[in-house]
């Protein structure tokens, strides 16, 4: 009983096709092969066979992973890290005052404040909120007065939705010190991803 021819795996076939076109176009092959073979032939023989083996081959398949598979389906921009710096208005002396982010967008963010203020006594405070209510703050500090001037500082991590995070200070009557050799600012800058759990103690 007569046997059946089988192909060659795609990849000896490719293996094949390199080594017989290698010997083929160079001078040495010309030479060898004589008439056995002329560049037309080799060219439709390898056409045929990167016709035959083109479906199992991986750069098919590879064709399909885009950027934007790659990427999570997100533009490469949402890839790079932002952060937002807000500089806070001097204004007429208070007890209380509350400062809000135009162009904050909901999210997670780490956030640094950095306030001086004038006029301050030992209860003058700030934290950051992430709602309208006064609950559920992040970065509590308390100022240290010296000669009618305090700086506050505080960060951490806060989530919110929509735009409805503020600092809040109050506590004594301050102002925000008016020098230009130093600046009060809140800074937020956008955290991808955040796993939060509780400390244990001994």
């Amino acid at each position: 009983m007569a046997r059946r021819g089988r192909s060659l795996p795609v990849s000896l076939s490719l293996l094949a096709l390199v080594a017989l076109v290698s010997l083929a176009l160079s001078p040495l092959g010309t030479a060898a092969a004589g008439t056995l073979l002329t560049k037309t032939q080799v060219k439709r023989i390898a056409a045929n066979v990167v016709e035959n083996a083109a479906p199992g081959l991986s750069v098919a398949k590879a064709q399909t992973a885009t950027n934007s598979t790659k990427l999570g389906g997100l533009a490469p921009d949402a890839y790079l890290t932002r952060s937002y710096r807000y500089r806070l208005p001097v204004q007429a002396a208070a007890t209380s005052r509350y400062y809000t982010f135009p162009g904050l967008t909901g999210g997670t963010y780490l956030f640094t404040y950095d306030v001086i203020m004038s006029g301050t006594a030992p209860g003058t405070f700030c934290d950051l909120v992430p709602a309208q209510a006064p609950q559920n703050g992040e970065g509590y500090s308390n100022a240290t007065p010296t000669t009618g001037f305090g700086r506050l500082h505080g960060s951490g991590v806060i989530q919110f939705t929509g735009n409805t995070v503020r600092l809040q200070c109050g506590g004594s009557s301050f102002t925000i010190y008016n020098g230009t050799e130093t600046l009060s600012s809140v800074t937020f800058t956008k955290v991808d991803d955040l796993t939060t759990g509780t400390a244990t103690s001994p």
